[in-house]
């Protein structure tokens, strides 16, 4: 689904050159339609103007107080003269944010030119109807430099060469040079000249009207080149517009993944994964080979269990550890939810990062609250060692007393070299859950040879949950004893208004 972002771009001033025409846009008078993500594009003054994420953390924008264009790393901004006229310069006038985190770019065509303290500018110069600037992965200029990219700007000056007005327009080529995700990628040439034909080739090669000649989109499945130019009698024919494709290179499975990737590279695991848990943008899978965090909103919305072949990610990294920037992952077929490896804190090393484990009988060195929608810290210990429990999911509510155990479900993450716990789920210790647990409400709950046993009050609901929350079973119960089957190792076991961890 296309994306419509409606640039209303104010000229701030035009000047007209012997042969050039240099108009400036002024970015705090945009009116604003940002009903897709990831995108935002508009037309104004003759220019036809987009920004997208890519393949980057973070969409571009528009900051409303600093009035302001914010472009992260990883993503571009495509400007289109849409009368066929080479663009020649672009100038960005850099914002009082874009000082601080200022990335080197690139661009295609033509070459780019970002300069730091003290002038801070972003300066494109070539020759072409379409150019595609795309932002560094890391700011190289202002006071936050090697932090995460990005090109921040209030205005943008463009000169046109209007010599060139009887020239054809550069075909555009849909997408630009990306990953060729599943079977193929479908690729779909335009061009703004009414009239002009195009076409193309797909090997790299210069195109002219012995190429192929452009008829409707057309797939891709292969690692290649398209290049295209459009050409119409009586004028000159455009320049070319060329996007290369690439096949993601495939790993076996997670830990070849994790020991091989490398930066602005794709990958496709070909094995099976198994869903462990999601959370917003925060996927965690794992197969028999390791752990991985799977980072990013390009993926949909799974249950654990699901099990996924194929995924397609990109290399990404957090705190110098290993994770995947999702671009593709196909339809899951369901499968059985993972349990967590039981573990103690003093076992846990930075290898673990990402793996589903469970600390048993747990104990906080001092009191510690956490709330929902909040990310704070406690700290257990175990003999002279000691982990932070970091609530960066913010679902853990309330306080959990030192005097106390508790089974603490999450996953190990690594912060400035040392591990840590993420949880899901924080739970009091009990006995064995063969032994009888009773809640005040004298509901008597206790699990022997696989099956769990509530003697309860008729008409009362029976609810039954696994660990993360995910409700694994239900029914009203009768007078009495009411039996259901103990699937999991550890069951939360909801009657009425009261809860109680059975253990298997």
């Amino acid at each position: 689904m296309k994306k419509t972002l409606l640039f209303i771009l104010c000229l701030a001033g035009m000047t007209s050159l012997s042969n050039a025409t240099v108009t400036t846009i002024d970015c705090s008078t945009v009116t604003w339609n940002t009903s897709v993500k990831n995108e935002i594009s508009g037309s104004a003054e003759g220019f036809d103007i987009s920004a997208v994420k890519n393949n980057g953390q973070t969409p571009p924008t528009y900051n409303t107080s600093a009035k302001d264009v914010r472009i992260y790393a990883k993503g571009s901004i495509t400007i289109t003269s849409t009368s066929g006229k080479p663009i020649t310069n672009i100038a960005f006038g850099i914002s009082t944010a874009g000082k601080k985190r200022l990335a080197s770019c690139t661009a295609e065509p033509g070459t780019v030119t970002v300069k730091g303290d003290p002038d801070f500018t972003c300066e494109w110069s070539g020759s072409s109807a379409s150019v595609t600037i795309t932002v560094g992965d890391k700011a190289d200029f202002g006071t936050d430099s090697g932090k995460a990219g990005q090109l921040d700007f209030t205005s943008i000056t463009i000169t046109t060469n209007d010599e060139a007005a009887g020239q054809v327009a550069q075909p555009t080529i849909t997408p630009g040079s990306s990953y060729i995700l599943g079977e193929s990628t479908e690729v779909t040439l335009e061009c703004s000249t009414d009239g002009a034909k195009i076409y193309y080739t797909t090997d790299g090669s210069e195109p002219s009207e012995s190429a192929t000649l452009y008829n409707g989109p057309f797939p891709v499945s292969e690692t290649c080149t398209v290049k295209a130019i459009a050409i119409k009698e009586g004028l000159t024919n455009s320049s070319i517009a060329e996007a290369t494709y690439s096949v993601p290179e495939n790993v076996a499975n997670i830990a070849e993944y994790m020991s091989t990737a490398k930066e602005n590279t794709a990958y496709k695991i070909t094995g099976p994964v198994t869903v462990v848990y999601q959370n917003d943008i925060n996927l965690y899978i794992q197969d028999e080979s390791g752990s991985l965090l799977v980072y990013g909103d390009a993926v949909g919305e799974y249950k654990e269990g699901d099990v996924i072949t194929g995924l397609i990610g990109e290399y990404g990294v957090y705190q110098d550890i290993t994770q995947m920037l999702p671009l593709y992952a196909p339809d899951a077929v369901s499968g059985t939810p993972a349990e967590p490896v039981t573990m103690n804190i003093s076992e846990i090393t930075t290898a673990d990062v990402y793996k589903y484990i469970k600390l048993s009988e747990a104990v906080f060195k001092e009191d510690a609250t956490f709330e929902t929608g909040k990310t704070t810290n406690g700290i257990v210990v175990s003999g002279d060692k000691e982990m932070t429990i970091r609530n960066s999911f913010r679902v853990i509510d309330g306080t959990f007393e030192a005097s106390k155990k508790w089974d603490i479900i999450g996953f190990v993450s690594v912060y400035q070299g040392t591990p840590q716990i993420y949880p899901i789920s924080i739970t009091e210790s009990t006995l064995d859950g063969v032994k009888a647990a009773t809640t005040d409400d004298n509901i008597t709950i206790y699990s022997s040879n696989g099956k769990i046993y509530v003697n309860a009050i008729g008409g009362e609901k029976i609810e039954l949950f696994n660990i993360t929350g995910q409700k694994v079973a239900e029914k009203v119960a009768v007078s009495g004893i009411n039996v259901l089957d103990a699937v999991y190792d550890i069951t939360l076991v909801k009657v009425g208004s009261k809860v109680v961890k059975v253990v298997k």
